[in-house]
């Protein structure tokens, strides 16, 4: 359990939501069939939308036709300064996919019709398929055009728009569906594979899901290896100290608790998270992701 006395540090330089996704990433290899690649090429072709797969940490690993991200999207995220919130509700529902292990189709803040959904081989999830940055209405959703006035770039975020791949609602859901069943065929065939290893991983798992705030010597325990050993491994693996992986693992528990269960309190995430001291906890987590974690928890269900 930690509390300020612990000297835990955060590196300004962290992502925001994605640092989990870099310690998992250098655990796994990904073993993607040809036809894989194919599918999801053939999906964008026929469409025109962007299609693609993610590993199970999160990370953009394979993109249908090497589609680019859409203009209006660009836009958003970058002129009207939409981004952390972009990214935000992508992560939560991404979240909710894997928790639920079903597809979740959503409408983002820019009004773009998005499903993500998670690949599961039995208890193994080996990924996500998402798509979206498509469009079943005419113009421009009103809050949008009111940020686009105040910034001055209406007639781009018009033309932007209008260049979205639009359908009619049946259309559009005639294509959730095929999408959903060509990942059901992903998952039949067995198109994707993860490969895991070692003690390192063994003790990321056992953080993520019973104890974030677990030390050293606890560690070294666990995974009957000497401290001095599961030091240079961790290293070896990941690149970090161990401090360095236990304060990310304890924030990306955070996040998933803010996003997931709005009946805790923020003492009580704070807990969960490995900390013991929540006023201590809501300045790490600030410092960590840019946000309080009352505001992160808003943007996430937003």
């Amino acid at each position: 359990m930690f509390s300020s006395a612990d000297n835990m540090d955060y590196p300004a330089t962290h992502s925001r939501i994605t640092t989990m996704a870099d310690i998992i990433d250098r655990l796994q290899s990904t073993d993607l069939d040809p036809e894989l690649e194919k599918i999801l090429d053939n999906f964008s072709s026929l469409f025109d939308i962007r299609i693609a797969y993610f590993k199970p940490n999160g990370t953009e690993y394979m993109i249908g036709k090497n589609k680019k991200i859409s203009s209006y999207c660009e836009f958003l995220r970058e002129r009207l300064h939409y981004k952390n919130r972009c990214l935000t509700l992508d992560k939560a529902k991404q979240y909710r996919a894997r928790n639920s292990r079903k597809i979740q189709y959503y409408r983002c803040h820019g009004g773009c019709y998005e499903a993500i959904k998670p690949l599961y081989y039995g208890d193994e999830l080996t990924g996500y398929i998402m798509m979206g940055q498509a469009s079943c209405q005419k113009n421009v959703p009103d809050p949008i055009v009111q940020d686009a006035r105040k910034a001055g770039i209406i007639p781009d975020i018009i033309e932007a728009f209008n260049d979205l791949p639009n359908f009619t609602s049946d259309k559009m859901d005639a294509v959730m569906q095929l999408f959903s069943e060509l990942t059901d065929l992903i998952i039949l065939k067995k198109l994707i594979k993860q490969n895991e290893q070692g003690p390192v991983k063994q003790l990321v798992d056992y953080m993520e899901t019973v104890n974030p705030g677990i030390n050293l010597k606890q560690a070294a325990s666990l995974v009957h290896l000497s401290e001095d050993r599961l030091r240079h491994k961790i290293k070896e693996d990941m690149g970090r100290t161990f401090t360095e992986l236990r304060n990310s693992i304890c924030m990306g528990r955070a996040c998933k608790l803010l996003i997931e269960n709005r009946e805790l309190s923020i003492q009580d995430i704070a807990y969960e998270s490995g900390f013991s001291d929540p006023q201590y906890f809501s300045r790490a987590f600030k410092k960590h992701t840019g946000f309080s974690p009352s505001l992160f928890a808003a943007n996430s269900r937003s």
